[in-house]
């Protein structure tokens, strides 16, 4: 007992570097969140500078993809088309640069609800409350995982489908992609209520009911006076009308080609009666405000050349039934 006691402080001592570095480590996530919203009252709020822009693009690098081997359906679905995986560095850096971007974007809403809330835009659907939100204004987010490639010669499998689903709670996001994954599980998905800039996805779509939560917010219009101060000619800043497209695959196989998005807006599973309620509950309804989707749909016949016009198609700006 003695000789515990006579090493207890010799103990004590050693142990205090572990709780110092542990105190430095919470001291230091505190001075820099500090730092951020000071930083963001002088480049934002003094300047009324009010679209958060403080990120870097994401840089989609070749390390990041591999050749992926593919499963029977994805064998039968994807004729001439390179499949590719996403590799673990990507999932790294992924998420390092994605809770990074919603660390910083959670302190600019902080600062503008505080100092700027006459600034922040608010979103309202009298049809359906959960169609409604608190908007901020975001230089675009691009994710192009394409690289240059067409998204009908190419496709991405065996993708963390919870980890890229993540993406549709970036505001004002721009994507580009080809993938195949299970759709199902964007219904399941706790996302924010946001708008984006442009969707472009080329995939099967087997699910028509799980995509109609990401189209109930409209993208706000930018005013003219938030812009005086970015460099002109920058396209990230400019106020482009929203656009997103589901693209069914070419040369897809029997077994999946159907695009079961080609009747979105209607009813049933045919193009004979326009569903009122999807426009009511999805619809612009602040037009003054805030830009409507333009609405882009491509069904492909499998047994037709790969440079043959779409099977089916519809086109439609989402707005509120008149």
């Amino acid at each position: 007992m003695k000789k515990i006691l006579k090493y207890l402080p010799v103990l004590t001592l050693s142990c205090l570097p572990l709780i110092t570095a542990k105190c430095n480590k919470e001291e230091t996530k505190e001075v820099l969140e500090k730092k951020l919203k000071l930083k963001y009252e002088k480049e934002y709020i003094d300047k009324k500078k009010y679209v958060f822009d403080d990120f870097e693009q994401f840089e989609m690098k070749d390390e990041y993809f591999e050749d992926s081997e593919p499963n029977e359906r994805v064998l039968q679905s994807t004729k001439n088309r390179k499949i590719l995986q996403t590799t673990e560095k990507f999932d790294v850096d992924f998420s390092k640069w994605y809770n990074n971007f919603q660390w910083k974007f959670g302190i600019f809403k902080d600062i503008m609800n505080k100092y700027a809330a006459n600034e922040v835009i608010h979103y309202s659907n009298p049809h359906d409350p959960n169609n409604s939100a608190r908007l901020y204004y975001v230089k675009e987010v691009k994710f192009d995982f394409s690289r240059g490639m067409n998204p009908q010669e190419y496709s991405l499998s065996d993708i963390d489908t919870i980890r890229f689903l993540k993406l549709f709670n970036i505001p004002n996001l721009n994507l580009n992609v080809s993938l195949l994954i299970n759709w199902y599980w964007l219904e399941p998905a706790e996302l924010n209520k946001t708008y984006y800039s442009k969707l472009n996805i080329t995939s099967w779509f087997d699910w028509r009911e799980p995509f109609k939560k990401i189209l109930g917010i409209p993208k706000p219009n930018y005013k003219n006076e938030h812009f005086v101060f970015y460099p002109k000619g920058k396209y990230d800043y400019n106020d482009v009308v929203p656009t997103i497209s589901f693209n069914g695959f070419k040369l897809a196989g029997e077994s999946s080609y159907e695009n079961t998005l080609i009747y979105l807006r209607y009813k049933k599973y045919q193009k004979n009666e326009i569903d009122i309620d999807f426009l009511k509950r999805y619809g612009n309804y602040d037009p003054f405000n805030f830009k409507s989707y333009k609405i882009e749909i491509y069904e492909y016949d499998w047994k037709k050349p790969f440079d043959a016009p779409p099977s089916k198609e519809d086109n439609f700006d989402l707005e509120k039934p008149l």
